[in-house]
């Protein structure tokens, strides 16, 4: 599974939460969440975000990957 920047970050957040490391897994998926919408089930592994390969970084490292930007002023 990948997470992408065209997953709507919803309100109250992307509606999963993972577990593990290298890779992490979906633990739970909320319904009609925005992880939900975008296909993302119970027990996928997360092997990129915004289309880089994230199957050897820790939580940490994915979990800062998923912010959203700032735009430089």
């Amino acid at each position: 599974m990948a997470l992408s920047e065209g997953m709507v970050n919803y309100q109250d957040g992307y509606g999963l939460t993972v577990t593990g490391e290298h890779p992490l897994f979906v633990y739970t998926v909320r319904p009609e969440g925005a992880a939900f919408c975008a296909g993302v089930r119970q027990g996928d592994r997360i092997l990129k975000v915004n289309g880089m390969p994230v199957t050897s970084q820790n939580y940490a490292e994915i979990s800062l990957s998923l912010l959203p930007t700032l735009p430089e002023t």
